[in-house]
């Protein structure tokens, strides 16, 4: 977990705290970190939101693809990883890539394909609910069949499902998380989740 702070309380008494007063400093430590996330993560949707409302603005004179591009980039750079990549459902049970930040299959856009339940991606579009990897040796759904980075420098990943009309429209997906000012850490964790889930409905909106 992210350390968001130091939570202190200071007194001239002597013993003046006993392991009640620890716990209950302790709940408000939680209660504070809860708040603090919460409020970070409505700063992030609604620059998420921002970056949409241009994306939608300039949608009707763009290509698909362009479209596309722009969402995984900007996707990319508000969750803070190394790659992203959009999957979408070309027939009833298969996934195509239409979009990737990733060098590595840039020229497989419209030829890489996940059948549903097929590794990782297929298996979130199988699901319906999103995944959150923290260690690839420990995930028998890991394939490395069409990976954004080498296997060797990937160290964790999300992927979630584009919901649209009551049925998986595609999947979005990134790859290592990188630490940043505001956050050390290198895992993706819930409000990563939470805030790709939102990117989701906003394409799934668009689409």
């Amino acid at each position: 977990n992210d350390k968001l702070g130091v939570l202190t309380v200071d007194t001239t008494r002597k013993d003046a705290f006993d392991n009640k007063s620890v716990r209950l400093l302790s709940g408000f430590a939680d209660v504070a970190a809860t708040a603090i996330h919460s409020s970070r993560l409505e700063e992030r949707e609604q620059a998420y939101k921002k970056v949409f409302s241009l994306v939608q603005y300039v949608a009707s004179t763009l290509k698909v693809e362009d479209v596309l591009t722009a969402i995984v980039d900007d996707t990319c750079n508000e969750l803070s990883a190394e790659a992203c990549s959009i999957f979408l459902c070309v027939d009833t049970n298969r996934l195509v890539l239409k979009a990737t930040t990733s060098h590595i299959l840039k020229g497989l856009v419209d030829k890489a394909s996940y059948g549903f339940g097929e590794g990782l991606t297929g298996t979130v579009a199988q699901r319906e609910e999103t995944i959150i990897v923290l260690d690839f040796d420990k995930e028998s759904n890991w394939k490395n069949k069409y990976s954004e980075l080498p296997m060797e420098r990937a160290t964790t990943w999300i992927g979630a499902p584009i919901l649209k009309d009551g049925r998986v429209a595609g999947v979005i997906r990134l790859t290592n998380k990188i630490p940043t000012i505001s956050s050390s850490s290198s895992v993706f964790a819930k409000d990563d989740a939470s805030l790709l889930e939102m990117i989701c409905a906003y394409i799934a909106a668009w689409a």
